[in-house]
């Protein structure tokens, strides 16, 4: 062997990357969704997923604005 790599090679790890983005891709849908969700629920408006997330992330830009000392 001349230690070349096969394009074989190559697709595998394309194949192993794509996997992990995907599966990490699937988790970051599933917790945003959550939070829409529960959040909803929390202001009485259980299955507005508009409501859920307009509210979810107001309290995410505030949270980081209050970790970066902005207000």
């Amino acid at each position: 062997m001349n230690g070349a790599k096969s394009p074989d090679d190559s697709l595998l790890g394309y194949s192993i990357v794509s996997a992990i983005t995907e599966n990490r891709l699937q988790q970051i849908m599933a917790n945003i969704h959550r939070d829409c969700y529960e959040t909803a629920q929390e202001f009485d408006a259980e299955g507005n997923y508009v409501v859920g997330a307009n509210i979810a992330s107001f309290r995410h830009v505030a949270d980081a604005m209050l970790a970066f000392g902005v207000i």
